[in-house]
């Protein structure tokens, strides 16, 4: 199973791998992930599918995708919603989960929901450095 900080640097990749697969590619420290393992249209279906659950599932509600011609998939929980007081935010608690190339990671995350519309990691709530 992958590390939890390199899960984290995966997802937060996720995003950005969508919009540039080419960048993807070249995302060494990525080769064992389940991300790596992931074709573009695994990867814009994963981001589009996270970001509908993060938009409009419930608490508690599992939202999963798959891609029938790849065997990839994952699924998001939000766990529980909050407004970041600290920076103004709303924002999520969730746990995410891919699946590809016999690889499956998972792992717990704090998103808030920026001003653009665009859902951004973030440290967990009362975290302060």
């Amino acid at each position: 199973m992958i590390g939890t900080r390199k899960l984290a640097r995966a997802v937060a990749l996720l995003a950005l791998a969508a919009a540039l697969p080419a960048a993807a590619q070249n995302l060494n420290f990525l080769r064992s992930s389940a991300l790596a393992a992931m074709s573009a249209d695994d990867r814009r279906e994963a981001a589009a599918a996270f970001r509908a659950a993060l938009d409009a599932a419930a608490d508690g509600e599992t939202r999963e995708w798959a891609n029938a011609q790849t065997g990839a998939g994952g699924a998001l929980e939000p766990i529980r919603s909050y407004h970041d007081a600290l920076i103004d935010l709303d924002c999520r608690e969730a746990r995410l989960m891919l699946k590809a190339g016999g690889r499956e990671e998972q792992g717990r995350y704090y998103l808030c929901k920026a001003p653009d519309g665009r859902w951004k990691f973030t440290r967990p709530p009362g975290f302060t450095r």
